[in-house]
């Protein structure tokens, strides 16, 4: 049986996320092995959503800002096979031509994450590095205990502690030395990329230093600790 590729995100700005994903679905190879699931804030943008995409399955999780926990409501729960891939893309990220066969080549012969280019990033200046496009196969969310993005952060560093679990679990792999592919991250903080908007204010005012605080408290701990819920 083909491993399907489990396509999970999480919005609040539903024209953004209509636009995105229509293109995914248009650079797509296969969609129908691909299973789409969203995680929004109300119950307006869950039936917005799934006007737009039928074939999607939607949560609902009420009041939140960031992206941890909608995330994180999706995978605690997600219904997926050792050998199927789990790729969390957001608004602001851009896929390639038949993305969806490029990720499953990846995967031939391993087991694990991919860390991909997102255009921002330098690949060779090693510092703290974001995983803003998570890929993993099952098994690896599972000795994840299912946390991409621990719940304790609302939505900044998270993505830096995801990628120190994977390192030190040994289960990364960068590609982005020797493969030029690039999944466009079209983040604010970007030339020729997007302005940033009022949930973005919105985000960095709320979520900048508490979230950093949480990240240097964390990064104390085991990485079997920061595996606990």
């Amino acid at each position: 049986m083909d491993k399907k590729i489990k396509l999970i995100t999480a919005t609040v700005r539903p024209a953004m996320f209509a636009s995105n994903m229509n293109e995914w679905k248009i650079q797509c190879e296969d969609w129908n092995n691909v299973d789409l699931t969203v995680a929004v804030n109300t119950l307006e943008e869950k039936l917005l959503i799934e006007e737009m995409f039928e074939e999607a399955k939607v949560i609902a999780i009420g009041d939140n800002i960031g992206v941890v926990k909608p995330i994180f409501e999706i995978t605690k729960t997600l219904d997926i096979g050792d050998d199927d891939i789990l790729l969390a893309m957001f608004d602001d990220v851009a896929c390639i031509k038949n993305w969806d066969v490029y990720i499953k080549s990846q995967f031939e012969d391993y087991t694990g994450s991919i860390l991909l280019n997102d255009g921002i990033q330098d690949p060779i200046t090693r510092g703290l590095i974001a995983i803003t496009m998570p890929i993993m196969d099952g098994r690896t969310l599972k000795k994840l205990n299912r946390i991409i993005y621990h719940p304790e952060y609302m939505h900044y560093y998270a993505d830096n502690e995801v990628y120190s679990n994977l390192l030190e679990l040994g289960l990364i792999k960068d590609i982005r030395r020797d493969d030029v592919t690039t999944f466009q991250h079209l983040h604010y903080y970007g030339v020729n990329r997007r302005k940033a908007d009022s949930i973005d204010h919105e985000i960095i005012a709320k979520c900048g230093s508490p979230d950093r605080a949480i990240f240097d408290k964390r990064m104390k701990l085991s990485v079997k600790e920061r595996l606990v819920i």
